[in-house]
């Protein structure tokens, strides 16, 4: 969100230990005033996709989570703008991961 400069100060890099709130780093803010756009956890992107074998979704920002001594896991942290994780969809149901989230987002109507 900050250009191609990563700058952990600005975002839940994982020194917490956990999630913060939307407003605890109001200084990481994007160019568009979005908070969180990196850090805190991952955000799903996009609507679930298939590749005729793999139910999967695309997560970007990185998390506040660092798995540390397990390959199993992607890099914890922010991660870059440009950087994506495929999310395999193991169930037909819902899954729960508390590093996961979403937005909620509308277009604004102009006066």
């Amino acid at each position: 969100p900050w250009g191609d400069v990563m700058a952990e100060g600005l975002c839940n890099s994982g020194l917490s230990g956990g999630t913060t709130s939307v407003t605890a780093f109001p200084e990481g803010r994007s160019a568009f005033g979005c908070y969180d756009m990196c850090g805190n956890v991952w955000e799903l992107t996009e609507s679930e996709r298939s590749d005729g074998r793999i139910r999967f979704c695309i997560l970007k920002g990185g998390s506040y989570f660092k798995a540390l001594g397990s390959e199993w896991y992607t890099d914890g942290g922010p991660q870059p703008a440009n950087w994506g994780a495929k999310m395999l969809l193991m169930w037909s149901g819902m899954d729960r991961c508390s590093t996961i989230g979403f937005r909620c987002a509308i277009d604004m109507v102009s006066d």
